[in-house]
């Protein structure tokens, strides 16, 4: 049966201590235990990683990857002293030990970007293959975010008739309910030549269910127009918390992120939730 549980990325950066705030506070709301996951990147099939040398490497980085996830224990405890946490080792790659660790979590937290265990660009190889692959919904919170204040002021929708744009509505919606925020639903409309005004419809029809189901939410349905992912940046900031539909296709190939939630998680100034139905994985 699968565990209940709120699992952060953990890495030696500012933006991972960030990230490990938003997620004890995520496993607090949820009344959930929380897993602090850190995973050594090493080439484990590389005939150098199997060198004595190779394997003293490694042992330093576990012994560092150790240190780290003693101090984030540390640091959460501190913080949320009633909160269940454990904290987990591996060697491998992040992203696929990450994904395979979301079917056994609620949600996934990652810091926008990450160094040691997740080195590089975090937002190019590790948030955009999890967010895209993963079993659960990800958190992706950008630098800057402060650890200690993790509720948003409203929570963010856009709304294109999509069977992910859909599962993404249903998340926002419940997400909303459980802050007791308002929630504002966005249709982007891009004027094409010919092409009608949309009207309401579209995001009328997304909406009306999830109304029924969480009257106590307060809704705003607003129709915008310009390029989607423009649009929906210009009204974001920092209090928010915006949510996205993944457009995944199955492993690791085709397009992982559609256009517009690449582009939020590259420059939002909030954190977003890719919405991925929980132990539903990707098409292909």
């Amino acid at each position: 049966m699968r565990q209940r549980c709120v699992t952060v990325g953990v890495d030696g950066s500012p933006a991972s201590q960030v990230a490990v705030g938003w997620a004890a506070d995520e496993a607090r709301l949820r009344r959930l235990p929380l897993r602090l996951l850190h995973v050594v990147d090493w080439p484990v099939q590389d005939a150098a990683a199997r060198s004595v040398a190779g394997v003293e490497v490694l042992q330093q980085l576990r012994t560092e990857g150790r240190r780290i996830l003693d101090d984030r224990y540390d640091y959460v405890r501190a913080l949320s002293p009633e909160l269940s946490v454990s904290a987990y080792l591996y060697d491998g790659n992040p992203a696929h030990r990450l994904v395979a660790e979301s079917a056994e979590a609620d949600l996934v937290v990652l810091g926008r970007r990450g160094l040691g265990g997740f080195r590089g660009l975090l937002l190019g190889s590790v948030s955009t293959q999890v967010s895209a692959h993963a079993y659960a919904p990800v958190l992706v919170v950008p630098p800057g975010t402060s650890a200690l204040h993790t509720s948003p002021a409203r929570i963010v929708v856009g709304v294109d008739g999509s069977p992910g744009a859909t599962y993404a509505v249903e998340c926002a919606f419940a997400e909303a309910a459980m802050r007791r925020v308002p929630l504002l639903a966005v249709q982007v409309w891009q004027p094409m030549p010919y092409e009608p005004h949309p009207g309401g419809r579209v995001i009328g029809e997304a909406v009306a269910p999830w109304r029924e189901k969480y009257p106590a939410v307060e809704v705003e349905e607003r129709l915008v127009t310009g390029p989607p992912a423009a649009a929906l940046l210009a009204l974001l900031d920092a209090e928010s918390l915006v949510v996205a539909g993944s457009r995944g296709r199955g492993g690791f190939r085709g397009l992982l992120l559609g256009s517009v939630g690449q582009a939020l998680l590259h420059h939002a100034p909030c954190p977003v939730l890719v919405a991925r139905a929980v132990g539903v994985p990707a098409e292909g």
